[in-house]
């Protein structure tokens, strides 16, 4: 018999001969708890790490065994483990617990996190045609993804617009940095050198 609750229960044995002579005894058995198991996680950017919390109840005694599987063919035995992801996508975890009366329970959380895509940050600019004439620089903003972009003309100068338009003041080569930061919070950016020749 599987008993569906823990807790303890009289057991009657009753024993009747093919003579009709009877005898019976009572027992009590013992049906002990399962784990409650519970974790907690997070979405991140790709590249960056993953906490895993255990929030699991050993129900009786102790937690004495986990087993982690990240849903990316890894896994780990660590209760509070950290794991990075090397692919964006939505990964389902599951977490085994026993505690120390050898009682075992899995929970399974599909689709438990997600790993966001970078921003891939990129911009072309009509530089080789700047002069100290015309030192005026198209900056053409191609990263793919929506968000916020900031850039740093190498000058002192800044914007956050899509693709701004800079004037240079003089002539040189000059680091131009862009950030972009995306809806999920990631972030990349990109730097490249432009040079304002005399004409």
């Amino acid at each position: 018999h599987a008993y569906q609750d823990p807790g303890t229960f009289p057991i009657h044995l009753l024993i009747t001969s093919d003579h009709g002579c009877q005898d019976s005894t009572d027992g009590l058995i013992n049906i002990l708890p399962k784990p409650v198991i519970d974790f907690a996680t997070e979405s991140v950017c790709q590249g960056f790490p993953v906490n895993f919390t255990d929030n699991s109840d050993p129900a009786i005694g102790n937690l004495t065994y986990y087993s982690w599987n990240f849903g990316d063919g890894s896994s780990t035995n660590i209760q509070n483990p950290v794991h990075t992801y090397g692919a964006p996508g939505w990964y389902s975890v599951s977490l085994t617990a026993t505690n120390d009366s050898g009682c075992t329970t899995t929970l399974l959380r599909p689709n438990a996190l997600q790993i966001y895509a970078a921003p891939d940050a990129q911009f072309v600019t009509n530089a080789n045609e700047a002069t100290d004439f015309l030192p005026l620089v198209n900056f053409v903003n191609q990263t793919t993804s929506p968000g916020l972009f900031y850039w740093s003309f190498g000058d002192g100068d800044s914007s956050s617009q899509y693709s701004p338009t800079h004037i240079y003041d003089d002539i040189g080569k000059y680091e131009v940095n862009l950030i972009t930061i995306d809806l999920n919070g990631c972030i990349d950016s990109i730097t490249q050198y432009v040079e304002i020749r005399p004409s």
